[in-house]
C-alpha cells in the first residue's frame, strides 16, 4: 500500500497545475524564493523583519505561501522588500 500524495507532506506542500503532470508549489521556501525574485536570503529576512513578508513556519523551515507571493508580485510591493 502506497501512500497517496494528499496524505504525506510533499502532497501538503504542493498543489496540481491546471497543465498535465505539473505540480505548482504551495508553499516556496527562502532559497527558492531567493531563486525566483533574484535577491539574497539576507534581503528575505530584512522583508520578513519589516513586516512585509509574512513567513509561515514548520518546525525549523521557514516557508512563504504562494498566494502572499503572488499577491506582493502584483500590487509590485516587491521592490518594498529590498
Amino acid at each position: 500500500m502506497g501512500f497517496h500524495a494528499s496524505t504525506t507532506l510533499a502532497g501538503k506542500l504542493m498543489m496540481k497545475s491546471t497543465t498535465p503532470n505539473r505540480i505548482v508549489p504551495k508553499f516556496f521556501s527562502r532559497q527558492d524564493l531567493a531563486i525566483r525574485w533574484n535577491c539574497s536570503i539576507e534581503t528575505l529576512k530584512r522583508g520578513e523583519k519589516s513586516g512585509i513578508l509574512n513567513p509561515t513556519i514548520l518546525g525549523r523551515l521557514v516557508r512563504y505561501k504562494l498566494e502572499e507571493i503572488e499577491a506582493i508580485e502584483s500590487a509590485g510591493s516587491r521592490k518594498e522588500v529590498r
